[in-house]
Parts: C-alpha cells; sequence; structure tokens
C-alpha cells in the first residue's frame, strides 16, 4: 500500500504569483469544493504566491461543499466578481467549470485551473493550470512494484518530481512579463529546493464535516 499525496499548494503558489502579478483590481477569488486540508492548503498556497508578489492583494474564498454542480461554482465565481475579483483559482472539480463559464461572461476576469491543464475550457481567459500528473505517479508505484523494489510508504509529489507543476497556457505566455517570469521560476526553484514552503501542510488529513450549503467567507487582507 501505498498512500500518495500531492503539493497541489505548490503549484498553486505560482498560480498565486502570477495572479497578484497580473490582478488590476487587487481583489482575488477561490472556490472550493469542501473544505478539507488539501483543499485549504492550496488555497493558502495560492493566497502566499500572490502577495510574494503584490502585498495588497485582498482574497475572497467560497465553500460550495459539493465537488458536482457547475452551476453553483458559476453563481459563486459571479459573486465574487461583483466584488471586484479578477483572478480566480479552485479546487472544485467538476463544479469548479463553472468558474470557466463565468470567466468568459465577464470582461476582464480570469482563472487558473487546478489538477489538470485546464486551457481549453476557455482559452482567451485561462492563464494557467496547477497540474497533478496522477497517470505518472501510479505509473512510477506500478514501476516499483514491478522491479519488486516496492516498499510501503507514503509517497508525497510536489514540484520537484515534476508530478505536481504549474503548466502555463501557450495561449497567453505573453499576459507574464518576463520579470514576472524569473519570480516565478525563482520560486519554483526554491520550493523544489525545500528553501520556500508554499503553504504549511495540515497535521491531520481529517477532515471536518461541513455544514450543508455554499459557505461564504470575508475578504482577506494581509493584516486579515
Amino acid at each position: 500500500m501505498a498512500p500518495l499525496i500531492f503539493r497541489l499548494e505548490e503549484a498553486s503558489y505560482l498560480a498565486g504569483m502570477a495572479a497578484g502579478g497580473l490582478t488590476r483590481t487587487n481583489v482575488l477569488g477561490f472556490v472550493g469544493g469542501i473544505e478539507l486540508p488539501p483543499i485549504e492548503a492550496a488555497y493558502q498556497g495560492w493566497v502566499n504566491g500572490a502577495r510574494a508578489m503584490n502585498p495588497k492583494v485582498e482574497t475572497r474564498k467560497i465553500y460550495l461543499n459539493t465537488f458536482d454542480d457547475p452551476a453553483a461554482g458559476r453563481e459563486a465565481a459571479l459573486a465574487l466578481i461583483r466584488v471586484g475579483a479578477d483572478m480566480f483559482h479552485h479546487t472544485a472539480d467538476a463544479a469548479g467549470i463553472g468558474l470557466f463559464r463565468a470567466a468568459r461572461e465577464s470582461e476582464g476576469v480570469y482563472v487558473f485551473g487546478a489538477n489538470d491543464d485546464q486551457a481549453h475550457l476557455a482559452p482567451e481567459r485561462v492563464v494557467g493550470s496547477a497540474v497533478i500528473d496522477l497517470p505518472r505517479a501510479l505509473l512510477k508505484v506500478a514501476r516499483e512494484v514491478k522491479a519488486g523494489t516496492f516498499r510501503p510508504r507514503v509517497e508525497v509529489f510536489g514540484l520537484a518530481s515534476g508530478i505536481v507543476r504549474y503548466v502555463p497556457n501557450p495561449r497567453l505566455e505573453t499576459m507574464i512579463h518576463p520579470a514576472l517570469r524569473y519570480r516565478m521560476q525563482a520560486a519554483a526553484d526554491s520550493i523544489a529546493a525545500g528553501t520556500l514552503i508554499a503553504a504549511p501542510r495540515p497535521a491531520s488529513m481529517q477532515a471536518r464535516v461541513p455544514a450543508m450549503g455554499p459557505r461564504v467567507y470575508p475578504a482577506t487582507s494581509r493584516r486579515g
């Protein structure tokens, strides 16, 4: 048995840096499916990356308490757009598709995908994606089993593994100016080397039982 842990927050940190450098409103939005420790870690990585580039940013987040309702994701995104958010990230699986719909319907709004390269969902509105290459992770374990070298353990994948990574959308790469690209690469190198922590991971991966219905969180500034 080999439980796999993916540090998506490391790629989300880089997405946050891009968002912090690109935002015109200084308001970032985040939509999560259910409030679970790894999802909250991705949110914290997004926020920390954004503030590394732009200390003035504020963040607003909504938890949907569902992973399966794109309409709820769209409505959450539109609600955040109405209060000024112009850059979005999500960890809401199928519900997150609603963010891309909201971005296509709104002027000056961009999204950063999660888990997969989601640029195809809105090619002119997706700046990049925080990606988990699950097939590659499973193949690594399968090869160890086949070779007889497998040992039961918790396997952790982050930027250093190449299995978790930030994937830019080639169509919008020109939005990222060279100085921002340089700082993102420097941060990626530091995270991979272990000298920069994207976001602290909760000691326990056990989720609290959430209340039903969307949960809206107040704006946070650097002081909040």
